[in-house]
């Protein structure tokens, strides 16, 4: 991709202000001709430059199906009435208007929000929900804008054992928001776990919406300020492949030889998360990040089955610290397929790792 094509993506990504913070220190602090930012995010149409059950909640589920742009968003592979079937069964898809379940909702200043469905692990969440704008749809058209080109002033986080609260990372664009009828929209996050936290709740609160252009030289707009607040329990999957390795590996010629230090492989049915360590003041070293060449494909190939495959991926971020000893590599890929099928993870410069018992 060119400067040009990146700015056009960029264009239309939307970010918590902590990835902004790691995105703008990453670009002063460095000047390395093919660096990336710290912390990086993308989208199922490539966004680049930046950066959940028994048998019987499966029979109720699995009725009302997934969400149409949920599945879509998840489900890369022809199989998709297998693997949607998969996911709400596992537990990693959990679709929260179900009649059996308490609605998550909230309102305020006549603009409801109201959690509709999670696709997620231990380590990332895809989080779509609903907002009725109600009277405000004809705010914002006086304004000279449509409902598209609203946003909001949005957190997310997770609540301690302790009472705590900590911050969660979390990344949209533009393509996921998907028109629900005349007053009201979707929309899908993706809020990742960085921290390995109990990533047993979450809350989202909004305490403004706005309006915007889709440049990054685009004036918002606030049209209304009040709190929209949920909380919920977050259902989630479980299964997982999960191998220690404590190898350090060469990552070839095409990165001048430089080497990290692979502690651990997790490979679960969404995503595949790398744990690793390197030292930033040793010249020979790099973190994962730095070595994303292409934003739409990670940098895994899977061996699924026999055959070398690049899963597509959603979202990707990079929680490395300066000189940590273990980052955190997550690549939201969707459904990979069952994992018994999974026999090995290849990293660049040719190092695979088994990963069968």
């Amino acid at each position: 991709m060119d400067v040009n094509e990146y700015k056009k993506v960029y264009d239309e990504i939307k970010t918590s202000e902590k990835i902004d913070n790691k995105i703008l220190n990453s670009v002063k602090d460095t000047k390395k001709k093919h660096s990336y930012p710290r912390l990086l995010k993308v989208a199922s149409i490539a966004l680049a430059c930046i950066l959940l059950s028994n048998g019987s909640v499966y029979a109720i589920n699995y009725i009302l199906h997934m969400d149409s742009h949920v599945k879509n968003k998840v489900i890369k592979t022809t199989e998709k009435e297998t693997h949607e079937q998969y996911l709400i069964k596992n537990g990693y898809d959990t679709i929260y208007t179900d009649s059996n379940l308490k609605n998550i909702k909230c309102e305020d200043k006549g603009i409801s929000v109201e959690l509709v469905e999670t696709v997620a692990d231990n380590n990332i969440a895809y989080v779509y929900f609903k907002v009725d704008y109600g009277k405000w749809k004809k705010t914002v058209e006086d304004m000279g804008y449509d409902l598209v080109d609203v946003f909001m002033d949005v957190d997310f986080y997770c609540t301690k054992s302790n009472g705590k609260q900590v911050g969660l990372s979390w990344a949209t664009g533009y393509a996921n928001h998907y028109k629900s009828d005349d007053t009201s929209y979707t929309y899908g996050f993706d809020v990742d776990n960085e921290r390995d936290l109990d990533f047993e709740n979450i809350t989202m609160e909004i305490k403004s919406f706005y309006a915007t252009g889709h440049t990054v030289y685009s004036e918002d707009e606030t049209f209304v300020n009040g709190n929209w607040k949920i909380s919920w329990d977050l259902k989630h999957g479980t299964e997982e492949l999960r191998k220690t390795f404590n190898r350090e590996i060469d990552l070839g010629e095409k990165y001048n030889n430089k080497k990290v230090y692979i502690n651990e492989i997790i490979i679960t049915p969404i995503e595949y998360t790398i744990y690793y360590s390197y030292h930033k003041g040793e010249k020979n070293t790099l973190p994962l990040i730095d070595v994303i060449d292409e934003l739409n494909t990670g940098i895994a190939t899977l061996n699924i089955k026999g055959k070398e495959t690049s899963p597509k991926v959603i979202s990707q971020i990079d929680s490395v610290e300066n000189g940590s000893k273990r980052s955190k590599y997550t690549v939201f890929t969707g459904v990979i397929g069952n994992l018994d099928d999974i026999k090995s993870i290849t990293l660049p410069g040719n190092n695979t790792f088994d990963m069968t018992n």
